[in-house]
Protein backbone atom coordinates (compact mmCIF):
# COMPACT_ATOMS: atom_id res chain seq x y z
CA UNK A 1 0.00 0.00 0.00
CA UNK A 2 1.44 3.12 -1.04
CA UNK A 3 1.80 6.80 1.34
CA UNK A 4 -1.37 8.69 1.39
CA UNK A 5 -0.98 11.68 3.16
CA UNK A 6 2.20 11.53 4.74
CA UNK A 7 1.47 7.98 6.10
CA UNK A 8 2.10 4.14 5.16
CA UNK A 9 -1.61 3.31 4.57
CA UNK A 10 -3.35 3.06 8.54
CA UNK A 11 0.07 2.46 9.80
CA UNK A 12 2.33 5.22 11.02
CA UNK A 13 6.06 6.45 9.72
CA UNK A 14 8.82 4.54 10.94
CA UNK A 15 11.02 6.18 12.76
CA UNK A 16 14.63 6.98 11.86
CA UNK A 17 17.19 4.81 13.49
CA UNK A 18 20.01 6.76 15.20
CA UNK A 19 22.44 5.52 12.63
CA UNK A 20 19.95 6.90 9.75
CA UNK A 21 20.39 10.10 11.72
CA UNK A 22 24.33 9.98 11.38
CA UNK A 23 24.21 9.41 8.13
CA UNK A 24 21.98 12.06 7.46
CA UNK A 25 23.85 14.42 8.93
CA UNK A 26 26.98 13.35 7.55
CA UNK A 27 25.49 13.72 4.27
CA UNK A 28 25.09 17.78 4.66
CA UNK A 29 28.17 18.50 5.65
CA UNK A 30 31.27 19.15 3.51
CA UNK A 31 34.21 15.77 2.82
CA UNK A 32 36.46 17.69 5.34
CA UNK A 33 33.33 18.08 8.06
CA UNK A 34 32.27 14.26 7.09
CA UNK A 35 35.53 12.26 7.71
CA UNK A 36 36.14 14.20 10.88
CA UNK A 37 32.82 13.50 12.53
CA UNK A 38 32.28 9.68 10.87
CA UNK A 39 35.84 9.31 12.63
CA UNK A 40 34.59 10.72 16.02
CA UNK A 41 31.65 8.25 15.57
CA UNK A 42 33.24 5.42 14.96
CA UNK A 43 35.91 5.75 17.89
CA UNK A 44 32.20 6.36 20.42
CA UNK A 45 31.16 3.22 18.85
CA UNK A 46 34.50 1.16 19.36
CA UNK A 47 34.51 2.81 23.29
CA UNK A 48 30.67 1.46 23.22
CA UNK A 49 31.34 -1.95 22.12
CA UNK A 50 34.61 -2.56 24.27
CA UNK A 51 32.79 -1.15 27.35
CA UNK A 52 29.56 -3.99 26.99
CA UNK A 53 32.38 -6.82 26.45
CA UNK A 54 33.85 -5.67 29.19
CA UNK A 55 30.99 -5.95 31.07
CA UNK A 56 29.97 -9.17 29.74
CA UNK A 57 33.08 -10.55 30.62
CA UNK A 58 32.88 -9.74 34.60
CA UNK A 59 29.88 -10.50 34.55
CA UNK A 60 30.56 -14.34 33.03
CA UNK A 61 33.22 -14.14 35.50
CA UNK A 62 31.51 -13.49 38.59
CA UNK A 63 28.97 -15.91 37.82
CA UNK A 64 29.12 -19.29 39.91
CA UNK A 65 28.78 -21.06 36.85
CA UNK A 66 31.80 -19.38 35.02
CA UNK A 67 35.03 -22.15 34.80
CA UNK A 68 38.51 -20.48 35.73
CA UNK A 69 41.00 -20.37 34.10
CA UNK A 70 43.41 -23.02 34.26
CA UNK A 71 46.91 -23.17 34.00
CA UNK A 72 47.52 -27.33 34.37
CA UNK A 73 48.61 -29.47 31.37
CA UNK A 74 46.43 -30.88 28.96
CA UNK A 75 44.12 -33.70 30.52
CA UNK A 76 43.17 -35.11 27.14
CA UNK A 77 45.01 -38.93 26.45
CA UNK A 78 45.07 -40.48 22.80
CA UNK A 79 44.58 -43.68 24.51
CA UNK A 80 40.61 -43.79 25.69
CA UNK A 81 40.63 -45.03 29.09
CA UNK A 82 37.72 -46.70 28.77
CA UNK A 83 39.29 -49.36 26.15
CA UNK A 84 42.58 -49.19 26.82
CA UNK A 85 44.86 -50.43 30.20
CA UNK A 86 48.43 -49.75 31.01
CA UNK A 87 50.69 -52.21 29.68
CA UNK A 88 52.57 -55.11 32.35
CA UNK A 89 56.36 -54.55 32.94
CA UNK A 90 56.75 -56.94 35.80
CA UNK A 91 57.78 -60.46 34.63
CA UNK A 92 55.90 -61.91 37.76
CA UNK A 93 52.50 -60.47 36.87
CA UNK A 94 52.97 -61.33 33.39
CA UNK A 95 53.49 -65.17 34.43
CA UNK A 96 49.87 -65.02 36.04
CA UNK A 97 47.23 -65.65 34.78
CA UNK A 98 44.73 -63.37 33.96
CA UNK A 99 40.69 -64.16 34.53
CA UNK A 100 37.65 -64.21 32.79
CA UNK A 101 36.61 -61.24 35.36
CA UNK A 102 39.47 -59.66 35.28
CA UNK A 103 38.67 -56.17 32.86
CA UNK A 104 41.96 -56.47 31.15
CA UNK A 105 40.70 -59.48 29.37
CA UNK A 106 38.60 -57.05 27.25
CA UNK A 107 40.51 -54.36 27.03
CA UNK A 108 43.33 -53.01 24.78
CA UNK A 109 47.13 -52.49 25.91
CA UNK A 110 49.11 -49.44 25.52
CA UNK A 111 51.78 -49.20 23.64
CA UNK A 112 55.20 -49.49 25.91
CA UNK A 113 56.87 -46.08 26.57
CA UNK A 114 60.41 -45.85 25.73
CA UNK A 115 61.38 -46.31 29.27
CA UNK A 116 59.23 -49.54 30.28
CA UNK A 117 60.48 -52.81 29.34
CA UNK A 118 60.00 -56.49 31.10
CA UNK A 119 63.87 -57.29 30.82
CA UNK A 120 66.15 -57.47 34.12
CA UNK A 121 68.62 -55.58 32.61
CA UNK A 122 66.21 -52.30 32.19
CA UNK A 123 65.53 -50.23 34.87
CA UNK A 124 63.14 -47.16 35.62
CA UNK A 125 65.43 -45.71 38.08
CA UNK A 126 68.53 -46.41 36.17
CA UNK A 127 67.15 -45.21 32.44
CA UNK A 128 66.09 -41.82 34.28
CA UNK A 129 69.73 -41.15 35.84
CA UNK A 130 70.46 -42.04 32.01
CA UNK A 131 68.33 -39.27 31.02
CA UNK A 132 69.45 -36.40 33.42
CA UNK A 133 73.01 -37.32 33.38
CA UNK A 134 73.19 -37.13 29.67
CA UNK A 135 75.11 -34.19 28.13
CA UNK A 136 74.56 -32.48 24.43
CA UNK A 137 72.09 -35.03 23.45
CA UNK A 138 74.84 -38.24 23.97
CA UNK A 139 72.58 -40.53 25.61
CA UNK A 140 74.58 -44.12 24.06
CA UNK A 141 77.92 -42.56 25.75
CA UNK A 142 76.02 -41.42 29.14
CA UNK A 143 73.87 -45.28 29.38
CA UNK A 144 77.74 -46.66 29.04
CA UNK A 145 79.07 -44.64 31.75
CA UNK A 146 76.01 -45.69 33.97
CA UNK A 147 76.34 -49.14 33.44
CA UNK A 148 80.42 -49.21 33.94
CA UNK A 149 79.29 -47.05 37.48
CA UNK A 150 76.79 -50.04 38.07
CA UNK A 151 79.39 -52.52 37.15
CA UNK A 152 81.67 -51.01 39.76
CA UNK A 153 78.99 -51.08 42.90
CA UNK A 154 78.40 -54.44 41.80
CA UNK A 155 81.95 -55.18 42.06
CA UNK A 156 82.73 -53.40 45.38
CA UNK A 157 79.97 -55.11 46.97
CA UNK A 158 81.29 -58.52 45.92
CA UNK A 159 84.36 -58.13 47.47
CA UNK A 160 82.12 -56.92 50.63
CA UNK A 161 80.43 -59.97 50.40
CA UNK A 162 83.68 -62.52 50.14
CA UNK A 163 85.77 -60.44 53.34
CA UNK A 164 82.30 -60.72 55.27
CA UNK A 165 82.57 -63.76 57.99
CA UNK A 166 79.41 -64.53 59.31
CA UNK A 167 75.87 -65.31 57.07
CA UNK A 168 74.03 -62.27 58.53
CA UNK A 169 77.13 -60.03 57.27
CA UNK A 170 76.73 -61.30 54.22
CA UNK A 171 73.21 -61.76 54.08
CA UNK A 172 73.09 -57.91 54.98
CA UNK A 173 75.16 -57.02 51.63
CA UNK A 174 73.06 -55.99 48.37
CA UNK A 175 75.16 -57.35 45.91
CA UNK A 176 72.29 -56.19 42.80
CA UNK A 177 73.64 -52.86 41.80
CA UNK A 178 69.90 -51.97 40.51
CA UNK A 179 68.60 -51.90 43.65
CA UNK A 180 71.36 -50.00 45.50
CA UNK A 181 70.56 -47.25 42.81
CA UNK A 182 66.84 -47.51 43.85
CA UNK A 183 67.28 -47.13 47.08
CA UNK A 184 70.32 -44.60 46.99
CA UNK A 185 67.91 -42.36 44.90
CA UNK A 186 64.77 -43.01 47.69
CA UNK A 187 67.27 -41.67 50.26
CA UNK A 188 68.30 -38.52 48.12
CA UNK A 189 64.78 -37.36 47.82
CA UNK A 190 63.86 -34.16 49.40
CA UNK A 191 60.51 -33.83 51.09
CA UNK A 192 60.36 -29.91 50.46
CA UNK A 193 61.56 -27.49 48.07
CA UNK A 194 61.55 -23.34 48.10
CA UNK A 195 59.86 -21.23 45.53
CA UNK A 196 59.57 -17.60 45.69
CA UNK A 197 56.20 -15.90 46.43
CA UNK A 198 55.73 -11.97 45.99
CA UNK A 199 53.57 -10.17 48.82
CA UNK A 200 53.86 -6.48 49.26
CA UNK A 201 56.52 -6.36 46.61
CA UNK A 202 58.97 -8.44 48.91
CA UNK A 203 59.67 -12.28 47.19
CA UNK A 204 60.13 -14.62 49.95
CA UNK A 205 61.18 -17.80 49.58
CA UNK A 206 58.53 -20.23 50.76
CA UNK A 207 58.55 -24.16 51.65
CA UNK A 208 56.25 -26.08 49.53
CA UNK A 209 55.90 -29.86 49.66
CA UNK A 210 57.34 -31.37 46.19
CA UNK A 211 55.48 -34.68 44.30
CA UNK A 212 57.10 -37.76 44.09
CA UNK A 213 58.25 -37.80 40.33
CA UNK A 214 59.72 -34.03 41.35
CA UNK A 215 61.61 -35.05 43.97
CA UNK A 216 63.01 -38.02 42.40
CA UNK A 217 64.25 -35.91 39.26
CA UNK A 218 66.20 -33.38 42.10
CA UNK A 219 67.88 -36.37 44.03
CA UNK A 220 69.21 -37.12 40.36
CA UNK A 221 70.31 -33.79 39.24
CA UNK A 222 71.87 -33.13 42.80
CA UNK A 223 74.00 -36.58 42.30
CA UNK A 224 74.55 -35.10 38.87
CA UNK A 225 76.40 -32.14 39.92
CA UNK A 226 78.20 -33.35 42.42
CA UNK A 227 79.31 -36.21 39.86
CA UNK A 228 80.14 -33.42 37.74
CA UNK A 229 82.24 -30.99 40.21
CA UNK A 230 84.40 -34.22 40.80
CA UNK A 231 85.18 -35.43 37.51
CA UNK A 232 85.94 -31.32 36.41
CA UNK A 233 88.51 -31.43 39.18
CA UNK A 234 89.77 -34.39 37.97
CA UNK A 235 89.35 -36.21 41.51
CA UNK A 236 87.85 -39.62 39.53
CA UNK A 237 86.00 -40.54 36.29
CA UNK A 238 82.31 -40.29 35.69
CA UNK A 239 81.53 -43.79 36.61
CA UNK A 240 83.76 -44.10 39.57
CA UNK A 241 82.18 -40.40 40.85
CA UNK A 242 78.74 -42.09 40.37
CA UNK A 243 79.95 -45.23 41.82
CA UNK A 244 80.78 -43.43 45.18
CA UNK A 245 77.45 -41.29 45.44
CA UNK A 246 75.41 -44.64 44.90
CA UNK A 247 77.28 -46.84 47.38
CA UNK A 248 77.28 -44.01 50.30
CA UNK A 249 73.78 -42.47 49.46
CA UNK A 250 72.37 -46.29 49.54
CA UNK A 251 73.41 -45.93 53.40
CA UNK A 252 72.46 -42.18 53.84
CA UNK A 253 75.98 -40.74 53.44
CA UNK A 254 77.99 -39.12 50.98
CA UNK A 255 77.72 -35.24 49.27
CA UNK A 256 73.94 -35.45 47.86
CA UNK A 257 72.76 -36.30 51.70
CA UNK A 258 74.18 -33.31 52.47
CA UNK A 259 72.32 -31.26 50.19
CA UNK A 260 69.00 -32.75 50.56
CA UNK A 261 69.90 -32.21 54.21
CA UNK A 262 71.02 -28.45 53.55
CA UNK A 263 67.66 -27.80 51.91
CA UNK A 264 65.50 -29.34 54.57
CA UNK A 265 67.51 -26.56 56.91
CA UNK A 266 66.48 -23.79 54.51
CA UNK A 267 62.66 -24.87 54.61
CA UNK A 268 62.83 -25.54 58.02
CA UNK A 269 64.30 -21.60 58.92
CA UNK A 270 61.66 -20.32 56.02
CA UNK A 271 59.14 -22.15 57.45
CA UNK A 272 57.54 -18.72 59.25
CA UNK A 273 56.26 -18.12 55.63
CA UNK A 274 54.83 -21.48 54.91
CA UNK A 275 51.00 -18.96 54.80
CA UNK A 276 52.14 -17.57 51.64
CA UNK A 277 51.47 -20.96 50.01
CA UNK A 278 47.78 -19.86 48.79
Amino acid sequence: MGPKNGHYGTYPRPEATPSANRRAIITSMTPRSQSSVAHRLDASDIRATGQMLASGIRRALSSSSARSISTSSVNHDRYDPKLFTEPVTNLKELSEPVGLDDPRSFMFIKSLKTDQSPVFYRDHVVDKIVRVFMKDGKKEIQRRNVLEALEIVKRRQYKMWLRAKTEEEKAAIELDPFAVANKAILNCRPLMKLLGVTRGGTTYRVPFPIPEAEAEFRAMKMMRDICRQKAKKGETSNAESLASELLAASKNEGLTIQMKQELHKLCEANRAYAHYRS
